[in-house]
């Protein structure tokens, strides 16, 4: 387990935006930020969540801390904690140009809104914001499989709003950048299905 660890805050640490001023700052959350990964993956979510909340105690602008704790707070069931968390963590990591956590955070935000309440035309607006959001980074800049996901669910709110075309469209995007997505391909039968009606 504390392999594991060193290795969460040694990787991050190397990747995570620091200066002068916020750096032992930044070291510590990664500390907690660490601990709280390995509760994650070991389920232990209570735990999980105090070493989040320790991360952001820490160093306030540590976006993945904020991601996490929302996605912890969604599989809760907690929707609105969820929400604020992940709103947060855009914002952070807008301002921190950690452009990893910002895709994976508005992906993740799109991902809620359209949970929410799949046929609320607001909502699903909202979601398309978002994927829209996490599409605008370059996928030289993040890791490709969170660039795929957002497409992929733009592509699955598009269908969902009746713009077929634009989704299957994306969907085809989808399977250029990962030719065994299994979601696209079923996605893309399913369109072509209700084509042929």
């Amino acid at each position: 387990m504390i392999v594991m660890i060193t290795i969460i805050t040694s990787t991050m640490a190397a990747m995570y935006p620091t200066t002068l001023k916020n750096h032992q700052a930044v070291l510590l959350a990664l500390n907690h930020y660490g601990l709280g990964i390995q509760a994650m993956i070991e389920k232990r979510s209570p735990e999980a969540l105090v070493h989040f909340h320790a991360a952001i105690q820490e160093y306030d602008h540590f976006a993945p801390a904020y991601y996490n704790l929302g996605v912890l707070y969604g599989q809760m069931d907690k929707l609105n904690e969820a929400l604020d968390c992940i709103e947060q963590a855009v914002v952070v990591a807008n301002t921190e140009q950690h452009w990893q956590t910002f895709t994976s955070a508005n992906n993740y935000l799109g991902h809620l809104y359209r949970s929410k309440d799949t046929y609320d035309y607001t909502k699903l607006s909202k979601a398309l914001q978002h994927f829209d959001a996490a599409l605008s980074i370059s996928p030289s800049d993040i890791l490709l499989v969170d660039y795929v996901a957002a497409m992929y669910n733009k592509a699955l709110t598009l269908s969902t709003l009746g713009y077929q075309d634009q989704a299957l469209q994306l969907l085809q995007k989808v399977l250029q950048l990962n030719p065994k997505h299994t979601g696209a391909y079923l996605q893309l039968s399913h369109l072509y299905y209700q084509k042929q009606d």
